[in-house]
């Protein structure tokens, strides 16, 4: 399946630009889900508004777990530590260049 992302995204979904992306995505199921609700009305009860989100947001948590890697050893990065104070891979020491 990554070699499918790969070839859509053109080899440039990396660890660098992964969070960008799942984050465009939350915030367009929200958008989304947002002007669903506007149009159809407020006498709906808002499960597909809801649904749509968590489309978006499975789809944004999916690719990060696939991009979100070490790219000296592919072990997966943490994900509660902000870029600013990982520095280092923990699996395997190298220095993890976010520019």
């Amino acid at each position: 399946m990554k070699e499918l992302l790969d070839k859509l995204f053109h080899g440039k979904m990396t660890y660098k630009n992964v969070d960008a992306v799942a984050l465009i995505l939350l915030a367009t199921g929200f958008v989304a889900a947002l002007v669903i609700l506007t149009i159809r009305g407020d006498n709906t009860n808002g499960a597909i508004e809801i649904l749509i989100m968590l489309v978006f947001a499975a789809v944004g948590i999916w690719l990060r777990y696939l991009y979100w890697r070490c790219p000296h050893c592919e072990q997966t990065l943490p994900w509660r530590v902000l870029k600013s104070q990982m520095q280092h891979c923990p699996g395997c020491g190298h220095r993890i260049d976010w520019r």
